[in-house]
């Protein structure tokens, strides 16, 4: 140990070399540690928001022209409380080719939009009544829409004011099928076992998932469902509703199926925001559909959100104003958890 010492007193510099020597290596190890740390943290914040972005990360969030004409169907009593947030967010994907039915006040949406898709509003002056004319009456709007525009369209998808559409996604998903050449009903059943009645067995989409049809489809059911009396007067002949109504002449009169879309979702699903373990339903869902509890369970960043749609749009698609309000969520939050300290 003197020998240590006096070599050291000896030779000062090879002292101070060790030193730093030292604190190098101890520096470099602290390093290590620390990115391993990083890298764990990472890895365990990429599985936390893996319930974000697993397959639609690879989507854009803005959708170029195509050819899907998107309708949403509201009413009179529902279109002031839930067609804002459409509005504020996934109508924004495409207003250029979306359209709205409603037997509401179309001055309503006079106010809300760019004067350029005032036209996109149609009056049904259907019924608010749930009955099977007033239905159909609705639905019989939808696919006059479309004849309407067709020149432009190989496809009409429409939506209630009670979901979510992926835009991008339903994009993506419709670029896999010919909708010129093949007779294409999409959508999803909420029946475990296909409808009995009238001597058939059919499996219909509901309207609550959101429905799309080929254009060569519509060709084909043209004088099924045209005029609009003609529809509403087979779903009173059939007693069935409209989405169970399309489905019954698709199959008894045409020999058409419908084809099942698994990533369309509708509030009949009562576990589809309850499974956080494994939530990839919500990133992949093309559709969501929501009621009473079943929605998402996030809190809502704006008062009075009936289906916490911002939320789910900013986890989605976040831009920098739905940030800035999840910037102020996170501060209350911050501020009445120290409260209570």
């Amino acid at each position: 140990m003197r020998r240590i010492l006096f070599t050291l007193r000896r030779y000062p510099s090879l002292y101070l070399s060790i030193i730093i020597w030292w604190l190098l290596v101890h520096t470099y190890n602290l390093q290590l540690k620390i990115s391993q740390m990083e890298i764990t943290d990472t890895k365990n914040t990429l599985n936390m928001y893996s319930y974000f972005k697993a397959d639609s990360s690879v989507i854009s969030s803005t959708v170029s022209n195509h050819d899907i004409l998107l309708v949403i169907r509201t009413s009179k009593n529902s279109q002031s409380s839930r067609m804002p947030v459409i509005i504020d967010t996934w109508y924004q994907f495409s207003p250029e080719s979306t359209y709205i039915t409603t037997n509401g006040d179309v001055n309503f949406f006079y106010r809300k939009l760019p004067k350029q898709y005032h036209h996109h509003i149609y009056s049904t002056n259907c019924s608010q009544a749930h009955t099977i004319p007033d239905l159909c009456c609705h639905s019989a709007s939808e696919f006059f829409i479309y004849f309407q525009n067709e020149n432009q369209y190989k496809w009409l998808c429409r939506f209630d004011d009670d979901q979510y559409v992926n835009v991008p996604l339903l994009v993506d998903y419709l670029k896999q099928f010919s909708p010129e050449n093949e007779y294409l009903y999409i959508g999803k059943p909420s029946m475990k076992e296909p409808k009995s009645g009238r001597g058939r067995h059919f499996w219909f989409g509901t309207y609550g998932g959101g429905i799309c049809f080929s254009k060569s489809l519509l060709h084909k059911i043209y004088d099924d469902i045209q005029p609009n009396e003609r529809f509403v007067n087979g779903c009173v002949s059939s007693r069935y509703p409209d989405d169970t109504h399309i489905a019954y002449i698709l199959q008894a009169e045409h020999n058409i199926n419908l084809t099942i879309a698994k990533h369309f979702h509708h509030h009949i699903e009562s576990d589809l925001f309850t499974n956080l373990t494994n939530p990839s339903n919500i990133d992949q869902a093309i559709t969501l559909g929501f009621k009473g509890p079943n929605v998402p369970r996030f809190v809502r960043l704006r008062k009075h959100e009936e289906f916490h749609m911002h939320t789910l749009h900013c986890l989605l698609y976040p831009n920098r104003e739905c940030m800035r309000e999840i910037r102020i969520l996170l501060n209350r939050f911050y501020e009445t958890k120290h409260r209570r300290l």
